[in-house]
């Protein structure tokens, strides 16, 4: 029959690796894996950066901007516009900034196949393709949050990269 110290002895060498035994280092009070590690520090750089690029684009009037009006033009002679608003009941920032920005992204494919099938009379496979193209390239140009909470963001693509796309989709 054991002992009380025998078991408890042997409880306290179940509790650490073999090779932290024999140095007789105090048990770890926290691990994780390399890769878990690093991969946090990564997402906190990476949701650290966009929130800080967003507050960059922040408006900074109460009043609504000409472009959240509902006749504000998708176009102009430079760039193509969407729009993309989430609403304040989205209660994480993160998932509300997405959303807005997902929504404009969007709202901006719209805008460039509709151009894009004007164009190219109405050749719905080269009009999608001319927005799979030129899409990846469109940035986020501003944002704005009303009183409500609601916020939304403009995104924009340039018009020469759309143009161009559809004279080789016409080729």
């Amino acid at each position: 029959m054991k002992t009380t110290t025998e078991t408890t002895a042997r409880r306290e060498r179940m509790k650490f690796p073999p090779s932290e035994q024999s140095k007789g280092l105090p048990r770890p009070v926290v691990r994780a894996a390399p890769a878990v590690t690093l991969g946090l520090v990564l997402a906190l750089l990476v949701v650290a950066g966009g929130a800080g690029a967003c507050a960059a684009l922040k408006s900074s009037s109460s009043e609504l901007p000409a472009w959240r009006a509902e006749d504000a033009p998708r176009a102009d002679e430079d760039y193509f516009y969407g729009t993309g608003c989430a609403p304040a009941r989205i209660s994480n920032h993160f998932f509300q900034r997405d959303t807005a920005r997902e929504r404009a992204r969007v709202d901006l494919a719209h805008a460039v196949h509709e151009f894009a099938l004007s164009e190219l009379s109405g050749d719905t496979t080269a009009a999608r393709r001319v927005v799979e193209r030129t899409l990846p390239g469109h940035e986020i140009v501003d944002r704005h949050r009303d009183e409500e909470g609601n916020l939304c963001m403009r995104s924009r693509l340039s018009r020469a990269r759309v143009e161009k796309a559809i004279r080789e989709a016409g080729d």
